[in-house]
């Protein structure tokens, strides 16, 4: 069964200012996904809506971790973290994660040892599902770090209505390095992920997304933020929020809140009137009352003065 997600509304000036002349979009513009499993992130480094940096302490109230350089949790069932409810991740369900001092956090086949030299996503030398907030050679036991520590909330205390669990990376240098840097991942109950940067980071080249157990380059089951300082605008500094959205794994019918009268139900797209674009900007129709979305893919949905970007998975 197809799904659909609608990311967002889009300022027209990001590329769809002449749509009505047909001309390519900048899709550079439009970064953040989808992946192949329908994965897009959406973040204040890039001005989107929809994310926010609310961070979420718990090295005081926390579990710590003990961590010790190039480690990882989960060499048995008691060293493994309970979220506290079952975690969608990609095209499976975990209760529990396994946390790694070189800032990733594994999520399916846990235990899995992933080096501490990171390289771009996909890395197919795992079968590890893991997110990477930070993925480099960090010591969590150097002089001037302190620890990782994690906890789960029945209720988000960031505002989210529901549950969620926070790894925190507290006051952790790079090996060799004395910055300490303080960066967490949050798990929310609905498969959504977030990463957040409280404090300078002392980038090098690390490695920043998320990448599924089966990823590779014909799936796509992967979503990188940044690696090796590409893109430059994306290395994370003190305030950044990235927000990993999972595309929803059933249909949905959404009503944006600004009004425009843009409904999605399945694949098909309701509106007064409008113009429908694929990925390459190539204008694939208008309609007046309906229009059905003809595949699975990226989408762009131009109604009024509001453009969407819309995911068919």
């Amino acid at each position: 069964m197809l799904s659909v997600l609608i990311i967002a509304a889009l300022d027209p000036a990001k590329g769809m200012d002449n749509v009505h002349r047909n001309e390519p979009v900048d899709v550079r513009l439009l970064s953040g996904g989808p992946d192949g499993f329908g994965y897009v992130y959406l973040s204040t480094q890039d001005s989107d809506t929809g994310v926010a940096f609310n961070y979420i302490d718990v090295s005081t109230t926390g579990t710590a971790m003990g961590a010790g350089d190039d480690w990882c949790s989960g060499s048995s069932a008691s060293t493994l973290y309970d979220l506290g409810f079952s975690f969608p991740y990609y095209d499976t369900l975990t209760d529990s994660i396994s946390i790694c001092s070189n800032g990733i956090v594994i999520l399916v086949n846990l235990g899995t040892y992933i080096s501490f030299g990171n390289y771009p996503l996909p890395y197919r030398y795992t079968s590890a599902g893991f997110v990477a907030p930070m993925w480099d050679d960090l010591n969590p036991a150097a002089s001037g770090s302190d620890d990782i520590y994690f906890q789960s909330f029945s209720s988000c205390p960031d505002g989210y209505s529901g549950a969620c669990a926070v790894v925190q990376y507290h006051n952790i240098v790079r090996y060799g390095h004395t910055t300490p840097m303080d960066f967490e991942v949050i798990f929310y109950d609905n498969g959504n992920i977030k990463f957040q940067y409280n404090s300078i980071v002392d980038y090098v080249d690390a490695t920043i997304g998320i990448q599924g157990d089966s990823a590779d380059t014909t799936n796509d089951f992967y979503l990188e933020y940044v690696y090796d300082s590409l893109p430059s605008g994306h290395i994370p500094d003190s305030g950044t929020a990235i927000l990993f959205v999972r595309a929803p794994a059933t249909e949905v019918s959404e009503v944006p809140s600004n009004g425009s009268g843009l409904k999605v139900i399945g694949r098909t797209v309701y509106a007064e009137d409008g113009s429908v674009y694929d990925v390459s900007g190539r204008l694939l129709g208008t309609f007046r009352g309906k229009y059905v979305l003809p595949s699975r893919g990226l989408f762009f949905v131009r109604t009024g003065d509001r453009t969407y970007r819309i995911v068919v998975r």
